[in-house]
């Protein structure tokens, strides 16, 4: 683990992903990745908050899964917060389930981190992520810049989201 802890450490320095951060937002769904990353970020960075984002699809599972959430970050004393996004209610016309469920997560993020350059949004996704968004943007016949994959650092809206676990595989996070 502490290979890993040291990987993801230079991969952040390297980049300057968190550099001119005051605040991060870890998004935390409770699976391996975000818990991941939650708990690295916690350990070596202050000023974090987890949040976890309901979209109002599942049901009692959802629920549970804020629950765990809530409790997970209530035992490690790390700042908590949830929000209720019921993508099915706020779904445009013609607009998918997860075309509707991104939407509303970068709406929720752009006004979480409004007029705050130093607010950065970090996401526990992986290098097995960035195949996988590059597959499937080849499938979909995306352009050039399509084919780029997940960035470790990306910037929507007034948002800046960082991956800080771009350097390592999911088996390894597991």
């Amino acid at each position: 683990m502490d290979d890993l802890a040291t990987r993801v450490s230079a991969f952040i320095a390297e980049s300057g992903m968190l550099d001119g951060a005051d605040r991060l937002l870890v998004g935390f769904s409770g699976g391996p990745d975000s818990t991941a990353l939650l708990l690295f970020l916690a350990e070596h960075y202050s000023n974090i908050e987890a949040v976890h984002l309901h979209h109002g699809l599942r049901a009692d599972a959802a629920d549970g899964d804020r629950d765990w959430c809530r409790v997970f970050c209530e035992y490690r004393n790390i700042p908590f917060s949830t929000a209720e996004l019921d993508v099915p209610a706020h779904r445009l016309p013609g607009e998918s389930i997860e075309m509707a469920a991104r939407r509303q997560r970068l709406e929720y993020w752009a006004e979480r981190a409004a007029d705050d350059e130093s607010t950065v949004v970090a996401l526990g996704h992986h290098l097995d992520d960035r195949l996988e968004t590059f597959l499937q943007r080849l499938f979909r016949s995306s352009n050039a810049s399509g084919l780029c994959g997940l960035r470790n650092i990306s910037r929507v809206t007034v948002v800046r989201f960082v991956r800080p676990l771009l350097c390592i595989r999911r088996q390894e996070i597991v």
